[in-house]
Protein backbone atom coordinates (compact mmCIF):
# COMPACT_ATOMS: atom_id res chain seq x y z
CA UNK A 1 0.00 0.00 0.00
CA UNK A 2 2.92 2.77 0.92
CA UNK A 3 4.69 1.83 -2.82
CA UNK A 4 1.38 2.73 -3.99
CA UNK A 5 0.64 5.98 -2.25
CA UNK A 6 4.32 6.80 -3.40
CA UNK A 7 3.39 5.84 -7.06
CA UNK A 8 0.04 8.23 -6.64
CA UNK A 9 1.44 11.42 -4.86
CA UNK A 10 4.52 11.47 -7.41
CA UNK A 11 2.18 11.08 -10.14
CA UNK A 12 -0.30 14.28 -9.03
CA UNK A 13 3.10 15.74 -8.77
CA UNK A 14 4.42 15.27 -11.78
CA UNK A 15 0.82 15.74 -13.31
CA UNK A 16 -2.64 15.99 -11.88
CA UNK A 17 -3.91 14.08 -15.29
CA UNK A 18 -1.13 11.62 -15.02
CA UNK A 19 -2.11 11.41 -10.93
CA UNK A 20 -5.34 10.49 -12.05
CA UNK A 21 -4.90 7.84 -14.32
CA UNK A 22 -2.91 6.07 -12.45
CA UNK A 23 -5.49 6.47 -9.81
CA UNK A 24 -7.97 4.90 -11.88
CA UNK A 25 -5.31 2.15 -12.75
CA UNK A 26 -5.00 1.44 -9.28
CA UNK A 27 -8.68 1.43 -8.19
CA UNK A 28 -9.28 -0.61 -11.32
CA UNK A 29 -6.42 -2.94 -9.80
CA UNK A 30 -8.25 -3.50 -6.59
CA UNK A 31 -11.61 -3.90 -8.57
CA UNK A 32 -10.27 -7.19 -9.87
CA UNK A 33 -9.86 -9.18 -7.14
CA UNK A 34 -13.50 -7.74 -5.21
CA UNK A 35 -16.80 -9.31 -5.26
CA UNK A 36 -18.77 -7.35 -8.28
CA UNK A 37 -22.01 -7.41 -7.55
CA UNK A 38 -23.04 -8.38 -4.31
CA UNK A 39 -24.76 -11.75 -4.64
CA UNK A 40 -28.16 -10.18 -3.00
CA UNK A 41 -28.39 -8.32 -6.00
CA UNK A 42 -27.26 -10.03 -8.82
CA UNK A 43 -27.54 -13.68 -8.36
CA UNK A 44 -27.91 -14.58 -11.46
CA UNK A 45 -24.45 -13.72 -12.69
CA UNK A 46 -22.21 -16.47 -13.06
CA UNK A 47 -18.87 -14.87 -12.65
CA UNK A 48 -18.84 -13.01 -8.87
CA UNK A 49 -14.88 -11.33 -9.26
CA UNK A 50 -13.59 -9.97 -12.67
CA UNK A 51 -10.48 -12.65 -12.60
CA UNK A 52 -13.06 -15.08 -12.27
CA UNK A 53 -13.81 -14.50 -15.77
CA UNK A 54 -11.20 -16.64 -18.53
CA UNK A 55 -8.53 -14.63 -19.86
CA UNK A 56 -9.53 -11.79 -17.93
CA UNK A 57 -5.86 -11.36 -16.48
CA UNK A 58 -4.05 -11.22 -20.15
CA UNK A 59 -6.81 -8.60 -21.29
CA UNK A 60 -5.93 -6.67 -17.62
CA UNK A 61 -2.61 -7.16 -18.06
CA UNK A 62 -2.74 -5.72 -21.89
CA UNK A 63 -4.44 -2.60 -20.71
CA UNK A 64 -2.12 -1.93 -17.85
CA UNK A 65 0.93 -2.20 -20.19
CA UNK A 66 -0.48 -0.56 -23.29
CA UNK A 67 -1.25 2.42 -20.40
CA UNK A 68 2.15 2.90 -19.36
CA UNK A 69 3.82 2.64 -22.78
CA UNK A 70 1.00 4.82 -24.56
CA UNK A 71 -1.11 7.58 -22.69
CA UNK A 72 1.42 8.02 -19.46
CA UNK A 73 4.04 8.91 -21.68
CA UNK A 74 2.06 11.41 -23.27
CA UNK A 75 0.79 13.20 -21.01
CA UNK A 76 4.67 13.30 -19.29
CA UNK A 77 5.45 15.02 -22.87
CA UNK A 78 2.65 17.11 -22.72
CA UNK A 79 3.92 18.49 -19.82
CA UNK A 80 7.76 18.82 -21.01
CA UNK A 81 6.15 20.57 -24.43
CA UNK A 82 4.42 23.00 -22.48
CA UNK A 83 7.55 23.67 -20.08
CA UNK A 84 9.70 24.05 -22.90
CA UNK A 85 7.47 26.29 -24.73
CA UNK A 86 6.89 28.48 -22.05
CA UNK A 87 10.86 28.27 -21.94
CA UNK A 88 10.65 29.62 -25.68
CA UNK A 89 8.40 32.33 -25.48
CA UNK A 90 10.71 33.46 -22.92
CA UNK A 91 13.31 33.26 -25.28
CA UNK A 92 11.44 34.69 -28.22
CA UNK A 93 11.03 37.90 -25.68
CA UNK A 94 14.15 38.39 -24.69
CA UNK A 95 15.12 38.05 -29.00
CA UNK A 96 12.68 40.59 -29.78
CA UNK A 97 13.26 43.08 -27.00
CA UNK A 98 16.96 42.81 -28.16
CA UNK A 99 16.27 43.07 -31.73
CA UNK A 100 14.42 46.20 -30.52
CA UNK A 101 17.49 47.74 -28.53
CA UNK A 102 19.71 46.86 -31.69
CA UNK A 103 17.28 49.02 -33.85
CA UNK A 104 17.02 51.75 -31.85
CA UNK A 105 21.16 52.11 -31.82
CA UNK A 106 21.93 51.59 -35.02
CA UNK A 107 18.71 54.08 -35.94
CA UNK A 108 20.71 56.58 -33.65
CA UNK A 109 23.84 56.25 -34.93
CA UNK A 110 23.20 56.34 -37.94
CA UNK A 111 21.51 59.70 -37.72
CA UNK A 112 24.21 60.92 -35.86
CA UNK A 113 26.26 60.37 -39.09
CA UNK A 114 24.89 61.76 -41.18
CA UNK A 115 23.90 64.85 -39.20
CA UNK A 116 26.45 65.62 -36.71
CA UNK A 117 29.52 63.86 -38.29
CA UNK A 118 31.04 67.42 -39.20
CA UNK A 119 30.62 68.31 -35.36
CA UNK A 120 32.35 64.92 -34.17
CA UNK A 121 35.86 63.91 -33.40
CA UNK A 122 33.88 60.69 -32.18
CA UNK A 123 31.13 58.47 -31.23
CA UNK A 124 31.61 56.02 -28.73
CA UNK A 125 29.16 53.27 -27.40
CA UNK A 126 29.90 52.66 -23.75
CA UNK A 127 28.63 51.08 -20.57
CA UNK A 128 26.68 47.55 -20.43
CA UNK A 129 25.87 47.55 -23.85
CA UNK A 130 28.92 48.00 -25.45
CA UNK A 131 30.02 44.82 -23.74
CA UNK A 132 27.10 42.68 -24.07
CA UNK A 133 25.78 42.37 -20.82
CA UNK A 134 22.96 44.98 -21.35
CA UNK A 135 19.65 44.39 -18.88
CA UNK A 136 16.56 43.59 -20.76
CA UNK A 137 14.56 44.37 -17.72
CA UNK A 138 15.59 47.91 -17.82
CA UNK A 139 18.29 48.26 -20.66
CA UNK A 140 20.86 51.46 -21.00
CA UNK A 141 22.17 52.44 -24.27
CA UNK A 142 24.89 54.58 -23.63
CA UNK A 143 26.61 56.96 -25.79
CA UNK A 144 29.54 59.96 -25.82
CA UNK A 145 29.68 62.50 -27.97
CA UNK A 146 32.77 63.62 -28.72
CA UNK A 147 33.23 67.09 -30.05
CA UNK A 148 35.70 68.79 -31.86
CA UNK A 149 36.86 71.76 -30.67
CA UNK A 150 34.96 74.66 -30.80
CA UNK A 151 31.97 72.70 -31.63
CA UNK A 152 28.81 74.76 -33.11
CA UNK A 153 25.95 75.41 -30.78
CA UNK A 154 23.98 73.21 -33.27
CA UNK A 155 25.08 70.12 -32.38
CA UNK A 156 23.24 70.10 -29.44
CA UNK A 157 19.93 71.59 -31.45
CA UNK A 158 20.42 68.77 -34.03
CA UNK A 159 21.05 66.26 -31.40
CA UNK A 160 17.67 67.30 -30.00
CA UNK A 161 15.93 66.50 -33.19
CA UNK A 162 17.06 63.00 -33.44
CA UNK A 163 16.40 61.71 -30.22
CA UNK A 164 13.01 63.52 -30.27
CA UNK A 165 12.88 61.06 -33.98
CA UNK A 166 13.80 58.32 -31.87
CA UNK A 167 11.24 58.62 -29.83
CA UNK A 168 8.49 58.73 -32.49
CA UNK A 169 9.65 56.25 -34.95
CA UNK A 170 10.21 53.30 -31.85
CA UNK A 171 7.11 54.43 -30.11
CA UNK A 172 4.82 51.46 -31.37
CA UNK A 173 7.56 48.96 -29.96
CA UNK A 174 9.18 51.04 -27.32
CA UNK A 175 9.09 54.30 -24.88
CA UNK A 176 12.37 55.74 -25.86
CA UNK A 177 13.91 57.94 -23.00
CA UNK A 178 16.72 60.09 -23.71
CA UNK A 179 18.31 61.43 -20.75
CA UNK A 180 21.62 62.82 -19.88
CA UNK A 181 22.70 61.43 -17.05
CA UNK A 182 23.60 62.80 -14.41
CA UNK A 183 23.41 65.73 -15.03
CA UNK A 184 20.04 66.04 -16.37
CA UNK A 185 16.66 63.23 -16.79
CA UNK A 186 14.53 64.21 -19.35
CA UNK A 187 10.92 64.60 -18.62
CA UNK A 188 8.74 62.51 -20.87
CA UNK A 189 6.19 64.67 -23.03
CA UNK A 190 4.49 61.18 -24.42
CA UNK A 191 4.95 57.84 -23.93
CA UNK A 192 5.22 54.48 -26.34
CA UNK A 193 4.73 50.96 -26.20
CA UNK A 194 5.20 49.13 -22.16
CA UNK A 195 8.87 48.50 -22.99
CA UNK A 196 11.06 51.74 -21.44
CA UNK A 197 14.82 51.91 -23.26
CA UNK A 198 16.63 54.69 -21.93
CA UNK A 199 18.63 56.62 -24.72
CA UNK A 200 21.58 58.24 -22.53
CA UNK A 201 24.24 60.34 -24.43
CA UNK A 202 26.97 62.37 -22.54
CA UNK A 203 28.89 65.59 -24.12
CA UNK A 204 32.95 65.94 -23.96
CA UNK A 205 34.65 68.81 -25.58
CA UNK A 206 38.20 67.74 -27.00
CA UNK A 207 39.44 70.98 -25.25
CA UNK A 208 38.56 69.97 -21.75
CA UNK A 209 40.53 66.64 -22.42
CA UNK A 210 43.52 68.08 -20.49
CA UNK A 211 44.39 68.72 -16.97
CA UNK A 212 43.92 66.12 -13.77
CA UNK A 213 40.31 65.77 -14.81
CA UNK A 214 39.78 65.25 -18.05
CA UNK A 215 36.21 66.12 -19.25
CA UNK A 216 35.14 67.04 -15.36
CA UNK A 217 34.36 63.06 -15.00
CA UNK A 218 37.05 62.02 -12.44
CA UNK A 219 38.07 58.71 -12.39
CA UNK A 220 34.58 57.48 -13.49
CA UNK A 221 36.01 57.80 -17.00
CA UNK A 222 37.94 54.97 -16.81
CA UNK A 223 35.35 52.77 -16.68
CA UNK A 224 34.48 54.83 -19.94
CA UNK A 225 37.83 54.41 -21.48
CA UNK A 226 37.63 50.45 -20.67
CA UNK A 227 34.21 49.63 -21.84
CA UNK A 228 34.35 52.17 -24.80
CA UNK A 229 33.38 50.93 -28.35
CA UNK A 230 34.57 53.07 -31.57
CA UNK A 231 31.28 53.43 -33.63
CA UNK A 232 32.75 56.25 -36.04
CA UNK A 233 35.34 58.64 -36.27
CA UNK A 234 38.60 58.84 -34.97
CA UNK A 235 39.53 57.01 -31.63
CA UNK A 236 40.56 60.31 -29.83
CA UNK A 237 39.74 58.98 -26.69
CA UNK A 238 43.26 56.60 -26.71
CA UNK A 239 45.10 60.00 -26.45
CA UNK A 240 43.42 61.16 -22.76
CA UNK A 241 45.41 60.13 -19.83
CA UNK A 242 43.13 59.65 -16.50
CA UNK A 243 45.10 59.12 -13.77
CA UNK A 244 44.93 56.69 -11.16
CA UNK A 245 42.39 57.39 -8.41
CA UNK A 246 44.79 57.32 -5.61
CA UNK A 247 43.87 58.37 -2.17
CA UNK A 248 45.48 61.92 -2.62
CA UNK A 249 43.45 62.46 -5.77
CA UNK A 250 40.17 61.21 -4.10
CA UNK A 251 40.56 63.83 -1.18
CA UNK A 252 41.18 66.26 -3.76
CA UNK A 253 38.09 65.89 -6.74
CA UNK A 254 35.79 63.77 -5.05
CA UNK A 255 33.73 66.56 -3.62
CA UNK A 256 32.89 68.80 -6.75
CA UNK A 257 32.57 65.22 -9.07
CA UNK A 258 30.29 63.06 -6.77
CA UNK A 259 28.24 66.17 -6.24
CA UNK A 260 26.94 66.06 -10.00
CA UNK A 261 25.36 62.31 -8.79
CA UNK A 262 23.41 63.21 -6.35
CA UNK A 263 21.91 66.80 -6.16
CA UNK A 264 19.79 66.16 -8.97
CA UNK A 265 18.42 63.69 -7.52
CA UNK A 266 17.58 65.18 -4.24
CA UNK A 267 15.56 67.70 -6.40
CA UNK A 268 13.62 65.02 -8.44
CA UNK A 269 10.63 64.97 -6.63
CA UNK A 270 9.37 67.98 -7.68
CA UNK A 271 9.31 67.40 -11.41
CA UNK A 272 7.03 64.24 -10.93
CA UNK A 273 3.48 63.87 -10.53
CA UNK A 274 2.95 61.10 -7.62
CA UNK A 275 2.18 58.48 -6.94
CA UNK A 276 1.41 58.25 -10.81
CA UNK A 277 4.56 59.02 -12.54
CA UNK A 278 6.77 57.25 -9.68
CA UNK A 279 8.13 55.10 -12.01
CA UNK A 280 10.07 57.85 -13.44
CA UNK A 281 11.34 58.79 -9.63
CA UNK A 282 12.22 55.29 -9.34
CA UNK A 283 13.97 55.16 -12.13
CA UNK A 284 16.13 58.48 -11.26
CA UNK A 285 16.75 56.79 -8.29
CA UNK A 286 17.63 53.53 -9.32
CA UNK A 287 20.30 55.14 -11.48
CA UNK A 288 21.62 57.39 -9.16
CA UNK A 289 22.46 54.75 -6.90
CA UNK A 290 24.25 52.14 -8.99
CA UNK A 291 26.29 55.10 -10.49
CA UNK A 292 27.19 56.54 -6.48
CA UNK A 293 27.15 52.67 -5.42
CA UNK A 294 29.72 51.27 -8.07
CA UNK A 295 31.61 54.35 -9.34
CA UNK A 296 31.80 56.38 -5.91
CA UNK A 297 31.48 54.04 -3.00
CA UNK A 298 33.42 51.23 -4.30
CA UNK A 299 36.30 53.28 -5.17
CA UNK A 300 36.35 55.59 -1.79
CA UNK A 301 36.68 51.96 -0.10
CA UNK A 302 39.64 50.33 -1.62
CA UNK A 303 42.95 50.39 0.16
CA UNK A 304 45.77 51.68 -2.04
CA UNK A 305 46.88 48.20 -3.76
CA UNK A 306 43.67 47.96 -4.65
CA UNK A 307 43.56 51.01 -6.29
CA UNK A 308 46.60 50.85 -8.36
CA UNK A 309 44.92 47.83 -9.24
CA UNK A 310 41.74 49.64 -10.66
CA UNK A 311 40.03 46.75 -8.53
CA UNK A 312 36.42 49.04 -8.67
CA UNK A 313 36.02 48.09 -12.52
CA UNK A 314 35.32 44.76 -11.42
CA UNK A 315 32.23 46.14 -10.07
CA UNK A 316 30.96 47.53 -13.60
CA UNK A 317 31.08 44.29 -15.25
CA UNK A 318 29.95 42.13 -12.24
CA UNK A 319 27.86 43.93 -10.02
CA UNK A 320 26.32 40.82 -8.03
CA UNK A 321 29.61 41.49 -5.69
CA UNK A 322 28.53 45.00 -4.75
CA UNK A 323 26.61 43.42 -1.67
CA UNK A 324 29.15 41.57 0.14
CA UNK A 325 31.44 44.60 -0.64
CA UNK A 326 29.44 46.95 1.00
CA UNK A 327 28.70 44.44 4.00
CA UNK A 328 32.51 44.35 4.50
CA UNK A 329 33.29 47.93 3.55
CA UNK A 330 30.13 49.63 5.00
CA UNK A 331 27.40 48.36 7.01
CA UNK A 332 24.39 45.86 6.34
CA UNK A 333 22.15 48.52 6.76
CA UNK A 334 24.03 50.10 3.33
CA UNK A 335 24.23 46.98 1.88
CA UNK A 336 20.46 46.20 2.20
CA UNK A 337 19.81 49.42 -0.08
CA UNK A 338 22.05 48.31 -2.39
CA UNK A 339 20.57 44.90 -2.52
CA UNK A 340 17.44 46.83 -3.29
CA UNK A 341 19.16 48.53 -6.20
CA UNK A 342 20.13 45.09 -7.39
CA UNK A 343 16.58 43.27 -6.79
CA UNK A 344 14.95 46.80 -8.99
CA UNK A 345 17.26 46.22 -11.60
CA UNK A 346 16.56 42.30 -12.22
CA UNK A 347 12.91 43.07 -11.70
CA UNK A 348 11.99 46.50 -13.49
CA UNK A 349 8.64 45.27 -15.05
CA UNK A 350 7.35 43.65 -11.68
CA UNK A 351 8.40 46.91 -9.41
CA UNK A 352 7.94 49.81 -12.45
CA UNK A 353 4.07 50.44 -11.50
CA UNK A 354 4.76 49.84 -7.78
CA UNK A 355 4.18 53.57 -5.75
CA UNK A 356 5.63 52.14 -2.86
CA UNK A 357 8.69 50.54 -4.34
CA UNK A 358 9.41 53.89 -5.86
CA UNK A 359 9.42 55.85 -2.74
CA UNK A 360 11.54 53.26 -1.09
CA UNK A 361 13.71 52.89 -3.99
CA UNK A 362 14.70 56.85 -4.09
CA UNK A 363 14.78 56.63 -0.10
CA UNK A 364 17.59 53.97 -0.73
CA UNK A 365 19.26 56.02 -2.98
CA UNK A 366 20.12 59.14 -0.96
CA UNK A 367 20.84 56.94 2.00
CA UNK A 368 23.13 55.62 -0.28
CA UNK A 369 24.50 58.75 -0.92
CA UNK A 370 24.69 60.32 2.24
CA UNK A 371 26.27 57.62 3.77
CA UNK A 372 29.05 57.50 1.11
CA UNK A 373 29.86 61.58 1.84
CA UNK A 374 29.96 60.60 5.42
CA UNK A 375 32.76 58.02 4.39
CA UNK A 376 34.73 60.13 2.53
CA UNK A 377 34.45 63.15 5.94
CA UNK A 378 35.67 60.20 8.01
CA UNK A 379 38.38 59.18 5.47
CA UNK A 380 39.81 62.40 5.11
CA UNK A 381 38.29 64.89 7.99
CA UNK A 382 37.81 62.32 10.36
Amino acid sequence: LLSIFIMLFLSFLKRKEAGILMLFASLTGFGYHMNFPPASIMSFIKYRKLRDIPSSRDLFTALAWGTVLTILPILINNTKNFLSSGEGIMREESMEKRKIIDSIARYYEDRCKQELGQYLEALYLFGSYAFGKISLEIPDINYLLLLKEGASPDVFLKNAEILREVKENFRDVATVMPEFRPNRYIYPTSRGAEFDVTLCTQYARMEDRHGPVPFGWGWVLEALLKTRKLVFGRDALSEVHQPLPTKDYIKAFFPPTFSHIWLPLERAPLQYKLPEESYLLMHEAHKVAQMASIGFGVTLALDDKELEESKWLEFVTDKNKLVKFYQERYDEYTANNVSLMLEVRENWMKYKNDPEMAIKMFKAAIEICTRIKAKYVSLFHG
